[in-house]
């Protein structure tokens, strides 16, 4: 089994790695889960086979944020904080009244809207990705913006009259 010397030498060969104490403690921590689901606890080089993963372990992971940038919890954190409570209860209503209206969209008229007011993409560019005539998108747009503006929603101006 692992004695707390072979512990302290995995996670000093994590730190080392990547330089940061609660990296380093997520890295041994995955590596040792895997170790103890292992079927095989009864190893020879049980140090070198852990070293192994650990290093293996880190350059998925180095990998893997070298293809999908995470965005730190921090930032979210930042926009809760400035958020003016007062406006709380709008924006449950708001998330309310959206919620009502995404519903009784059809699931073409969801999917360009997601497109075009979420996404942010052209008109143009929403034909593409649907296999839609321009015209087609343009008319569903103006149908579900009139739709829209006579529920007279407390949905944000720039989704309702979003150019």
């Amino acid at each position: 089994m692992i004695d707390n010397d072979l512990l302290q030498k995995l996670y000093r060969y994590a730190y080392t790695l990547t330089d940061n104490e609660p990296d380093a403690y997520d890295l041994l921590h995955d590596v040792l889960e895997k170790y103890l689901s292992n079927n095989q606890k009864s190893l020879d080089c049980t140090e070198a086979w852990l070293k192994t993963l650990i290093k293996n372990r880190y350059i998925d992971l180095w990998r893997r944020s070298k293809k999908i940038q995470l965005e730190p919890l921090g930032k979210i954190h930042e926009e809760l904080i400035d958020l003016d409570l007062r406006n709380l209860e709008d924006l449950v209503v708001l998330a309310d009244e959206f919620e009502m209206i995404w519903k009784q969209l059809s699931d073409d008229e969801r999917e360009i809207l997601y497109f075009w007011a979420i996404e942010g993409f052209s008109t143009s560019e929403v034909a593409s990705k649907l296999g839609l005539p321009k015209g087609t998108v343009l008319s569903k747009i103006y149908r579900l913006r009139q739709r829209l503006n006579q529920q007279k929603t407390c949905l944000p101006a720039e989704v309702v009259n979003h150019e």
